[in-house]
């Protein structure tokens, strides 16, 4: 910090290691964090602000509450200064400390020399508590035994079942989100915009195969980094729109419930069957199949033709959150209780459900390729470097059609004899036999993408949300050791066992 800089209020996530304070610079007053050791220093909030008196955390759905006094306004944000909203709103000089607890915001008011509270969602329900105070009110603070409890955020076990980010919204929901250019899909999962296998029926591995949904999460691993039995992500996940989970939480699909054969493995599909149609406690779809009645209605596709969230009240999408954000934008569906936004409207992406989102849609004009660029015949651009590379980039396999190869596309040749999958090059392990694969000649260019981990003394990558969860994913484990970042706590967390004393 320089010498202009002058911190004011301190507030502490003991459970994020982040603590904030307000920064009195004359020049360029704002919020800062970093961590409880002081490291990673960085400004949240910069404009449309003056004079930060007040500032409180509330633990419970982890946001960040501050107090301007020059401009008279109480503002909620996210610990990264994102999605701000005025809360409280009054004359210069009114804020001066602040305090949450419950569903209540607390200040003190130097104009009336009184302490008063407010609703932390709307700022309605004001209600002063003591006036006509002898002295201006100083600070204000919220004792009680779950102020600042780590077990008690949702996103503390098991990342609150999210794949990557993990938010709350302001009443303490878990509210996936994913960083960079990632969307979300519906079981929570992070992947890239250009992913490469089916939405709805296929599984990414963390190489980037495509295997059946179906097989994931079945005891045996299908992808080649075993990313389809990551323990982290069968544990947490919900089963996608169409799949009904299993009790050794497979999903497979609502169309083989109650068909009389054993999907699941552990004959949980066909438990509670009768012959007659679904059972009291479910909802049978238009196309025949069963759901349970609690997943009617709320906004999430179950039915494979979206007979579930049709013939539903009308939704309210004002507060409707959706991929981590929560906007004024969205729109009803015309005929299921989803909302969308409006350019999501003729994306090809099926987002109501029912594809009416994507009905009566303009033709599209064919792409043409930049210089270096070859064009698929489904309008994609890749580039000339990747024809005839052994890997298939366009949906077809256009860019491998005509090449010398005594391998298919997918395939690496280790020799004349012996073809192995694209996907296992470079992966730490001696696929071939001769250790071509892992070669210097084939890996020696291979680099980590900016979001993955590269493994020491390999060429394999793994992605940086795999580093330290307590699964050797590197061949070596290295992503589990301090050079992946993971500290002497880290270890200790998947080391200990609880026993009951007599």
């Amino acid at each position: 910090m320089s010498e202009d800089d002058h911190p004011h209020v301190l507030a502490l996530d003991e459970c994020q290691n982040l603590m904030f304070w307000t920064n009195w610079n004359e020049q360029h007053p704002s919020i800062m964090r970093a961590t409880l050791y002081g490291k990673n220093a960085q400004v949240v909030i910069s404009t449309d602000i003056l004079t930060p008196n007040g500032l409180a955390i509330d633990h419970r759905s982890e946001k960040l509450y501050f107090s301007d006094g020059s401009l008279g306004k109480i503002e909620r944000c996210e610990y990264d200064g994102s999605h701000r909203n005025v809360i409280v709103r009054s004359g210069p000089g009114t804020f001066l400390s602040l305090a949450v607890y419950d569903d209540w915001i607390f200040w003190t008011d130097w104009v009336r020399r009184a302490i008063l509270r407010s609703n932390k969602y709307t700022g309605g329900d004001t209600k002063i508590l003591r006036s006509d105070i002898p002295h201006q009110p100083m600070g204000i603070i919220a004792v009680a035994n779950d102020t600042n409890s780590c077990e008690l955020s949702p996103c503390a076990q098991m990342n609150g079942g999210c794949h990557d980010l993990c938010l709350l919204t302001p009443d303490g929901h878990v509210n996936c989100s994913c960083r960079g250019d990632r969307i979300l899909i519906n079981d929570n999962r992070c992947v890239p915009k250009n992913y490469s296998c089916n939405f709805y029926s296929e599984f990414e591995c963390g190489n980037g195969e495509c295997i059946d949904y179906q097989l994931s999460c079945d005891g045996m691993a299908h992808c080649k980094d075993k990313s389809d039995e990551k323990l982290f992500y069968c544990e947490n996940r919900n089963c996608r729109g169409g799949f009904k989970p299993c009790l050794n939480r497979r999903c497979i699909s609502t169309i083989k419930v109650c068909d009389g054969k054993n999907d699941c493995g552990d004959n949980s599909d066909e438990l509670g069957c009768e012959a007659t149609g679904c059972t009291s406690a479910e909802f049978r779809c238009a196309a025949g199949t069963c759901i349970a009645k609690s997943a009617q209605c709320n906004q999430i596709i179950d039915c494979l033709d979206a007979s579930d969230e049709k013939n539903c009240n009308n939704t309210d999408c004002a507060h409707f959150y959706k991929l981590g954000i929560k906007s004024s934008g969205f729109i009803s569906c015309n005929s299921t209780s989803l909302c969308i936004l409006p350019e999501w409207l003729c994306d090809g992406s099926n987002d109501c459900g029912d594809y009416t989102d994507e009905l009566n849609c303009p033709v599209r004009s064919k792409r043409t390729c930049e210089h270096n660029y070859f064009g698929c015949r489904n309008g994609r651009c890749i580039l000339n470097t990747w024809v005839c590379d052994g890997q298939k980039d366009c949906e077809d396999g256009d860019d491998e059609l005509h090449c010398d190869s005594s391998c298919s596309w997918n395939q690496f040749a280790c020799s004349a004899q012996k073809c192995i999958s694209k996907q296992w090059i470079c992966d730490g392990e001696d696929d071939c036999g001769n250790g071509l694969d892992e070669s210097k000649t084939v890996c020696g260019s291979v680099t980590c993408a900016p979001d993955m981990f590269s493994c020491l003394d390999s060429y394999a990558c793994v992605p940086q949300h795999w580093l330290c969860d307590g699964e050797r994913d590197c061949p070596n484990g290295s992503d589990e050791l301090s050079t992946a970042g993971c500290g002497m706590n880290h270890f200790a967390a998947y080391t200990y066992t609880l026993i009951d004393c007599p």
